[in-house]
């Protein structure tokens, strides 16, 4: 047996064909990867938490419905044409109320410079 082996198993349920793989990495941890029609569900997790997903995922991909009166209906009144409005940014005016402003207190100092508002890294205080 394979250490990075892929389980792939086709399930019909619901009248919704639905492609599953398990493939483990080299770090004990699984990729669970749902599929039907566009849709993919793609999660990491370790062994003890692998029926969870897989038992969640599915449940997500079976509530899942495509309406094709409605995508064929979408596509003929090219909605998804991908037509692109040509917009330049560099010659455009620009108000003085529009631009930022410069806070000309910082000092560099972190004591003067307290802000307590700001977010720490982890493991800073």
């Amino acid at each position: 047996q394979n250490k990075n082996e892929i389980i792939l198993r086709y399930i019909e349920c619901l009248k919704k064909e639905i492609r599953q793989s398990i493939k483990l990495t080299n770090s004990k941890v699984y990729i669970v990867k749902t599929i039907y029609n566009y849709a993919t569900i793609e999660v990491k997790c370790s062994e003890e938490n692998i029926n969870d997903v897989i038992t969640s995922s599915l449940i997500i991909i079976l509530s899942i419905d495509y309406n094709d009166d409605i995508i064929n209906k979408l596509l003929d009144s090219n909605s998804f044409d991908g037509s692109e409005e040509p917009v330049n940014i560099f010659d455009k005016d620009v108000e003085e109320s529009d631009r930022l402003e410069v806070d000309d207190t910082y000092t560099g100092n972190e004591e003067e410079d307290y802000d307590p508002n700001v977010i720490y890294k982890r493991g800073e205080s």
